[in-house]
């Protein structure tokens, strides 16, 4: 073991073990945290994404061009979301007017029924 000039064994004996010690209650507390995690599902885990910030803590992280690029992506999710919707009703609409209204005996009407039963469900 190397001596420092000024300080005996003993000293850096203790100054070691105090290192040590430290290490330690850190690795611990990080097991600690990640057994807690690991309690936790994935559906429950926060996600920091820049719109969770204020746009303070935005401005003092440099996110607010993220916080941007977020919003486009929501904007495009949203109207993403909205054409699907439209076009199944569209298909619900087209099934009305071609299988509905058409059918001319119980089992048509019943089958035509079920299509739209099934499109509803995905509406």
């Amino acid at each position: 073991m190397t001596q420092f000039i000024g300080q005996s064994s003993q000293d850096l004996d203790l100054q070691l073990e105090d290192e040590v010690d430290v290490l330690l209650d850190e690795f611990e507390d990080e097991l600690d945290d990640s057994a807690a995690m690991a309690e936790v599902s994935p559906e429950q885990l926060i996600i920091m994404l820049p719109s969770s910030f204020t746009g303070d803590q935005q401005a003092k992280t440099s996110l607010a061009s993220l916080a941007l690029q977020e919003q486009e992506l929501r904007v495009g999710q949203a109207n993403d979301g909205l054409e699907k919707l439209r076009n199944a009703l569209g298909h619900k609409s087209l099934l009305f007017r071609t299988n509905v209204r058409q059918a001319n005996s119980q089992h048509t009407k019943t089958r035509a029924w079920g299509e739209v039963d099934k499109l509803n469900v995905k509406i």
